[in-house]
């Protein structure tokens, strides 16, 4: 088992819960912590590509912002 594997593992009751398309209806400030703490460490970008990788982080940089408003 290699090191993404078991890091995923040791998260895997965080990762499951949020598989559903349906947690991320309503993200209260526990699941926002578990997602923060617990799923996001766990994406990994192995992907060359520097113009993608800038794009992806500021989507994510956007989705923070406005869950953090909420």
């Amino acid at each position: 088992m290699g090191f993404f594997a078991i890091a995923v593992h040791v998260q895997l009751k965080y990762i499951e819960h949020f598989y559903n398309v349906a947690a991320f209806i309503y993200v209260n400030e526990q699941d926002y912590h578990e997602l923060s703490r617990h799923v996001a460490p766990s994406v990994t970008m192995d992907d060359k590509d520097e113009y993608a990788k800038r794009f992806d982080n500021l989507m994510y940089a956007l989705i923070l912002a406005q869950m953090e408003a909420l």
